[in-house]
């Protein structure tokens, strides 16, 4: 009797789990499409007035800009520099951050000793909760002046002719550029592509690795054919 009602009160635990997890659940989609209705709602106006078309393409955003013929505030108003200056420092962080994320995490799980790893593995953790917020200040007022008068110098000056984003006054590199942004974003991702990849590679079975030891491979030769295309396809498969 005591086991058919223990039995009961699981089922009654497990039936009301489900229910709250499927209310949490429906809440947080919900507040997404609130969120969405909101932001759509407040910026019809622009829409409507503009068209998706002219408002990613201008390259003007001048809110309150007076017409001089007129004198009538005719608004100008064009998204393009930031979608692209949003799309160009992305790309900037991670062609820096996946390369050093991965091969920091090749390290920790392959080369360094447990106690080197251990203490690195927390650094790193602890790095990444670091509010973004704080590494923005940072990189403001500190990491950007250093960055413009070293690398973006050499930078500006050696592939600015090149790449036109790159394109600055070498002798007197702004401290606002999409390099910079790139940059700093760069250092917000790299502990969290470190941890990421960190994990996924240490679920490659050891067995794999042993067995192409055993046929005579080098450990740079094992980590490149099996670790991590193994480590590739269960990411994607995830």
């Amino acid at each position: 009797m005591s086991q058919l009602l223990t039995g009961r009160r699981t089922g009654l635990g497990d039936f009301a789990f489900r229910r709250i997890a499927l209310i949490a659940a429906l809440a947080a989609g919900g507040l997404l499409v609130l969120l969405f209705a909101v932001l759509v709602a407040q910026s019809w106006p622009v829409w409507s007035e503009y068209g998706i078309t002219r408002f990613l393409t201008t390259d003007t955003w001048a809110p309150n800009y007076i017409d001089s013929t007129t004198g009538n505030v005719n608004p100008q108003i064009g998204a393009l520099p930031f979608v692209a200056g949003t799309v160009l420092s992305g790309l900037i962080a991670l062609m820096v951050a996946a390369p050093v994320g991965v091969l920091v995490a090749i390290y920790l799980v392959e080369y360094a000793p447990r106690r080197v790893s251990l203490v690195l593995t927390f650094i790193v953790e602890l790095i990444a909760a670091i509010p973004s917020v704080v590494v923005g200040l940072w990189g403001l007022y500190i990491f950007a002046p250093f960055l413009r008068d070293t690398l973006q110098w050499y930078v500006a000056s050696t592939v600015g002719h090149v790449i036109p984003f790159f394109a600055e006054d070498p002798d007197r590199p702004s401290t606002f550029s999409v390099f910079t942004a790139g940059m700093i974003l760069a250092i917000m991702i790299t502990p969290m592509v470190i941890a990421i990849s960190r994990e996924v590679i240490r679920s490659v079975p050891m067995s794999l690795r042993e067995g192409h030891v055993g046929l005579g491979a080098t450990r740079w030769e094992t980590i490149r054919r099996v670790v991590l295309p193994t480590a590739w396809s269960e990411s994607s498969a995830a």
